[in-house]
């Protein structure tokens, strides 16, 4: 049995899907075949559905590569930035999803303490 991915493991998966090539197609395979060397074991392309940020990441980038338009030819430092702004702007997106899940999360919590009377005093820390 397969050992579980560790968050290094995730980590190192959303930032291999953030620097994935535009011009290189993203597939759930290819993506198990090029983090193996990195993570040193062959994830399953269902073991990287399970977690959230990892499926976020690769939508993302799918969504990102599906609007880019194919027809632009841009000289090679150009082109070398135009990834990069990408691939931050993938990261951006993706801290976004994470900091509006994190709101939610406090909200209901806070919804919580009012409802049951708690206060940050009676909170052990």
């Amino acid at each position: 049995m397969a050992r579980r991915l560790t968050n290094y493991d995730i980590k190192t998966i959303i930032e291999s899907i953030n620097a994935w090539s535009s011009q290189k197609k993203l597939t759930w395979e290819g993506l198990c075949d090029s983090v193996a060397k990195k993570i040193g074991k062959r994830p399953t392309r269902q073991s990287l559905y399970m977690h959230k940020g990892i499926v976020e990441a690769y939508e993302s980038k799918k969504g990102l590569v599906r609007s880019k338009s194919k027809s632009h030819v841009r000289p090679a430092n150009l082109k070398v930035a135009a990834e990069r702004i990408e691939r931050l702007e993938t990261k951006i997106e993706a801290h976004e999803k994470t900091i509006n899940s994190q709101r939610e999360y406090i909200t209901k919590l806070l919804i919580f303490c009012s409802k049951y009377n708690i206060r940050e005093s009676d909170l052990k820390f």
